[in-house]
């Protein structure tokens, strides 16, 4: 689609900027050239392998589909690819690959991470468990309100598990003040007018509803449909 947009526009701009805007150039501005968004010593072997050879390898990644897609690596770690690739170099001998479909086709995923408590959780189990909590959201937020309470009645702490933590907040001068009612009571959420389910975005683009979707939306060029 940036690449869709450039040519109309008439930018000057090819394919090798595109990829250079998504990797090495905002690793710059953020000061982590050093360790992101290059292959080079000292820095993070994250890798993202697609197949085949030829004509210009800028266009070939920006042309390549999720089929085409062969290896991923995060932090020297190959984290998602072809089974066959997946199981070679796979050194982990304590915890197993899991295998998914993408496409008809067996792609194997490593999620262990050491010391993440989500480590039992698999790719399928963390989909089946969205899938019914946002097919009822209203029965959900109930079952969810009732088991919190059940745990207070218990004298148990209700911690807050999971919370978004973002990098780019405004750390607040130590003599600013805040009135955080106020602040709770504009973010109160009314939960009666929460929408009845939300059909879970499948993980690929190979599905019967993406290309549905993709043409149900205005915003989207006509030449590019």
């Amino acid at each position: 689609m940036a690449r869709f947009e450039l040519e109309n526009q008439k930018s000057g701009h090819n394919s090798s900027d595109l990829v250079k805007a998504v990797t090495c150039n905002p690793a710059a501005i953020l000061g982590w050239g050093q360790y992101l968004g290059s292959l080079k010593p000292g820095a993070f072997a994250d890798l993202l392998v697609v197949g085949g050879t030829g004509a210009d390898p800028y266009d070939h990644l920006i042309d390549a589909t999720e089929q085409d897609l062969r290896l991923v690596v995060v932090h020297g770690i190959p984290r998602y690819g072809i089974k066959n690739i997946m199981l070679r170099i796979h050194s982990d001998t304590q915890n197993d690959l899991e295998t998914i479909v993408i496409g008809e086709e067996e792609r194997s995923l490593y999620l262990y991470a050491s010391g993440s408590s989500l480590n039992d959780l698999t790719f399928e189990q963390s989909r089946e468990t969205l899938t019914n909590a946002m097919a009822d959201l209203p029965a959900f937020l109930l079952s969810t309100k009732e088991e919190n309470n059940r745990l207070k009645a218990m004298g148990i702490r209700v911690e807050q598990k999971f919370r978004i933590v973002l990098d780019n907040e405004l750390v607040a001068p130590k003599t600013r003040t805040f009135d955080l009612s106020a602040m709770a009571a504009k973010a109160e959420v009314d939960w009666s007018k929460i929408v009845k389910s939300v059909e879970l975005d499948r993980p690929e683009v190979d599905s019967p509803s993406y290309y549905e979707r993709l043409k149900e939306q205005v915003n989207i060029d006509d030449g590019l449909r």
